[in-house]
C-alpha cells in the first residue's frame, strides 16, 4: 500500500498551492471580476494536485520496483556559495533555517512580475530512502544511479503521456490547462541541476536523459500536427535516432 508521511502531505500541499497560484494567478480576462479569478484558480489547484500526486505515486511505484521508497518535498537548496561555511543549517535570529525553498519562492515572484505570463515551476523534488533487506535478491546492496533515473524518468514518461491524451481527446478548458501545466512542470523537471529529476536521470544515464527530452520536445511540437499515435511514433524515432547517435560518437 502506498502512503505518504505527514511531512509529505505538508510539502504536497505547499507545492499544489503554489503551482495553483502560479498558473492560476492569471486568468486570461481584460476586466478582472473577483468570481472568475478564484474559479480560474480552483480550476489550476485541482489540475497542480493531479499533476503533483501522479508525479509522486509514479516515484514510489517505480521504487517498490527496486527495493527502495521515496520521500517528496519540496525542492530545497543547502548551500549557498562556495565558502565552507555558504551552507545550511543557519542561524538567524535564534531560529534555525535547515535550507531554503529557492524554487519555490523563484517561481512564485516571476509569477506576480509578470502577472502571470511567464511561468517558473521549480518545486518538485525526491529522496530515495532505501530499504536493504528488500533488495536481497539484487545484484548490488545499494539503489544505483542509473536505478535511480529509471525511477525519476517514470513519472516523467507517466506525466507526458496523460498530456498527450489530455491534448488528443479533449478541448475542454480545464484539460488546456492541465495540459499546458503538464508540459511546463516536466520542462523544469528535466533541467539537470540539485536534486531535481532532471539531474537525478542525467547524471544515472545521459543516453535515457537525452531519449527523455527528446521525446518529451518532439510530442509537444507534434501533438497539434499529428494524431496523438503518429506524433508518439515519430517522438519515439527522434528519441532513438539521437540517443544512438550520441552512444555512437561518444564510442
Amino acid at each position: 500500500m502506498i502512503a505518504f508521511t505527514k511531512k509529505e502531505r505538508l510539502h504536497l500541499l505547499i507545492s499544489i498551492l503554489s503551482l495553483g497560484f502560479i498558473f492560476g494567478f492569471n486568468d486570461n480576462q481584460d476586466i478582472f471580476n473577483l468570481a472568475n479569478w478564484l474559479i480560474n484558480l480552483l480550476r489550476a489547484m485541482i489540475s497542480a494536485a493531479l499533476i503533483l500526486l501522479v508525479y509522486e505515486l509514479c516515484h514510489k511505484m517505480a521504487a517498490k520496483r527496486y527495493g527502495a521508497e521515496t520521500s517528496y518535498e519540496i525542492w530545497q537548496i543547502k548551500r549557498y556559495g562556495f565558502f565552507r561555511t555558504s551552507k545550511f543549517p543557519k542561524k538567524i535570529l535564534g531560529i534555525t533555517i535547515p535550507s531554503f525553498p529557492l524554487g519555490l519562492i523563484l517561481s512564485v515572484i516571476a509569477t506576480v512580475i509578470s502577472n502571470g505570463l511567464f511561468y517558473i515551476a521549480l518545486i518538485p523534488s525526491f529522496s530515495i530512502i532505501e530499504r536493504p533487506y528488500l533488495r536481497l535478491s539484487a545484484k548490488f546492496k545499494h539503489i544505483s544511479n542509473f536505478e535511480e533515473a529509471k525511477i525519476a524518468s517514470f513519472s516523467i514518461i507517466a506525466l507526458l503521456l496523460l498530456a498527450l491524451i489530455l491534448n488528443a481527446t479533449s478541448q475542454n478548458m480545464l484539460f488546456n490547462q492541465l495540459t499546458l501545466m503538464i508540459f511546463v512542470f516536466i520542462g523544469y523537471s528535466l533541467l539537470p541541476i540539485s536534486t531535481l529529476d532532471g539531474s537525478k536521470i542525467f547524471f544515472g544515464s545521459i543516453p535515457l536523459y537525452i531519449g527523455i527530452v527528446i521525446f518529451a520536445l518532439v510530442s509537444y511540437l507534434l501533438m497539434n500536427v499529428f494524431n496523438i499515435i503518429f506524433a508518439i511514433i515519430l517522438a519515439l524515432i527522434a528519441a532513438i535516432f539521437l540517443t544512438i547517435l550520441y552512444i555512437g560518437l561518444k564510442k
